[in-house]
């Protein structure tokens, strides 16, 4: 309501993109917003959405950065400094978090 007739466009990764059929009301959710979806590198996008991003490739993933928080290792070089601070501090990610 505060920003009636902006156009939403919902950003999603080519591996997100591809389980979007099942996820809880795709098509109220294309009602909302038009998608973009990201393809890395040389990767061809999924078929059937509205934009397509190219990306180049980085050899890093969200897994990859959950699974050193989780890990307990270094985030710096991997996420801006702020982020790792509050990755840390919340100790996200860490199965002993409690």
């Amino acid at each position: 309501a505060e920003n009636a007739g902006a156009e939403l466009v919902l950003l999603l990764g080519a591996d997100a993109a591809a389980g979007f059929a099942a996820w809880h009301e795709p098509e109220t959710i294309r009602q909302l917003a038009r998608i973009a979806v990201c393809a890395r590198g040389s990767e061809p996008p999924p078929a059937g959405f509205d934009l397509t991003v190219q990306m180049p490739l980085l050899e890093l993933s969200s897994t990859s950065v959950r699974s050193r928080a989780a890990a307990g290792k270094s985030l710096l070089g991997w996420v801006p400094e702020r982020v790792s601070d509050y990755i840390s501090g919340l100790q996200l990610y860490r199965s002993d978090a409690g």
